[in-house]
């Protein structure tokens, strides 16, 4: 599990450089080592009821761009 510290929620913080950056060599590098499919990448709102990370990203995005 890693932690993405902000409100992603609409109209909240926004997911911009260089922290998106950050974020995505992070989970590639992840995927690498781990021998991982993109896929893999779970957000927190898909094990249980909250938002997090935030309703404004889009996983599938974010799968794409590790991929």
């Amino acid at each position: 599990m890693f932690e993405t510290i902000g409100d992603f929620d609409a109209d909240k913080d926004p997911f911009q450089e260089p922290q998106k950056g950050t974020v995505g060599r992070r989970d590639r590098t992840r995927a690498k080592r781990f021998d991982l499919a993109p896929a893999t990448l779970r957000f927190h709102n898909q094990m249980s009821e909250k938002t997090c990370p935030g309703s404004s990203l889009d996983r599938a995005n974010l799968v794409d761009e590790v991929a």
